[in-house]
């Protein structure tokens, strides 16, 4: 199902970040990513904007709805939340239900961006896109492909999200034989 298949994807890509760390680090680890709420924050709003309007949301909407867009796509990111969840947390739970398409796409952008960005502080040069879907036309010609980080996948996109509710998500990739 969609579900286990994001599972898988996000789990395989902790599996080959959690190689990379420490046991202290691990030791001490909570659910969320409370770093990346800066990279978060710091997102072009024009950017994303753009984004959700070509995957069909009504720019009306996506003014009128982007603070709320934010607040859930960043309390996914510090908490570790589902959306859903992250959104009946901040008492949101009716705007998640009409918005759950655009509020996936704002969580896989904002996962996307800051994963990057920690890749990049790591001198990590290669990222892998982990498909959640895949009889996904668009998302299916990225699936385990590895790129440097900057270039393009197959599909023409830079990371996902790829569509309106793409769930996919990137993995770092080592050069460093486990060996």
């Amino acid at each position: 199902s969609r579900i286990t298949n994001r599972r898988m994807a996000r789990n395989t890509a902790l599996e080959s970040w959690r190689n990379h760390m420490t046991n202290d680090y691990w030791d001490n680890w909570e659910p969320g990513n409370k770093e990346a709420i800066g990279i978060a924050t710091k997102v072009e709003a024009e950017q994303l904007a753009n984004l959700l309007v070509s995957f069909g949301m009504d720019p009306v909407d996506v003014k009128a709805n982007w603070d709320s867009l934010l607040k859930i796509g960043e309390n996914v990111l510090v908490t570790g939340k589902p959306p859903r969840a992250a959104a009946k947390g901040l008492d949101l739970t009716e705007f998640w239900k009409t918005y759950q398409n655009q509020v996936q796409t704002v969580v896989t952008y904002l996962f996307s961006i800051s994963s990057i960005a920690e890749y990049k502080d790591s001198e990590l040069e290669k990222i892998e896109w982990l498909g959640t879907d895949p009889d996904c036309k668009i998302c299916s010609v990225n699936a385990d492909v590895q790129v440097k980080i900057g270039e393009k996948f197959p599909s023409g996109h830079y990371f996902p999200p790829a569509h309106e509710e793409c769930a996919c998500c990137l993995s770092p990739v080592s050069e460093y034989d486990f060996d």
